[in-house]
């Protein structure tokens, strides 16, 4: 796997457009991410991940504003397999599965404050979904969509 950095991020751009953008429909916000800004922690690629940031939370404010029916996220890395707070050390053969803790819980919180519906990953061997906030006991939730029939 190669690392994000400079490079590979200006490739992806001049040959794929915005590594991350949102858009509505039928009263749906979609917010696609790049969620290798937030896996890897390059100090190189931390302006681009404050930038996303930036945007991601002013496109959730966006769509609670637009009382958007619901607010869908998209990226590669799921950002936990087992439960928000898991914390792979680098001894587990979990590590490079999920985006670390620290910046994990800053995302997963603005998911939270702006009521997010739903988080859709890849990168496991399986489909998965997240979802991120069910009312009925106001408690995190993980679901899997497996990959095939």
């Amino acid at each position: 796997m190669e690392t994000a950095n400079e490079d590979t991020l200006n490739c992806y751009k001049a040959r794929f457009g915005p590594d991350f953008y949102a858009f509505q429909h039928r009263g749906v916000s979609f917010i696609v991410i790049n969620s290798s800004l937030i896996f890897h922690l390059e100090p190189e690629l931390e302006h681009h991940w404050q930038h996303q940031l930036r945007f991601l939370e002013t496109e959730l404010k966006a769509a609670n504003q637009r009382n958007s029916t619901h607010t869908i996220v998209f990226g590669h890395y799921p950002f936990f397999l087992q439960h928000p707070d898991e914390d792979w050390s680098k001894d587990d053969l979990e590590i490079g599965l999920v985006i670390p803790l620290e910046r994990r819980s800053i995302v997963l919180e603005l998911f939270n404050q702006y009521s997010v519906s739903a988080v859709f990953t890849g990168h496991t061997p399986q489909e998965s979904i997240y979802q991120l906030w069910d009312n009925s006991n106001g408690d995190l939730e993980r679901g899997w969509i497996p990959a095939r029939k």
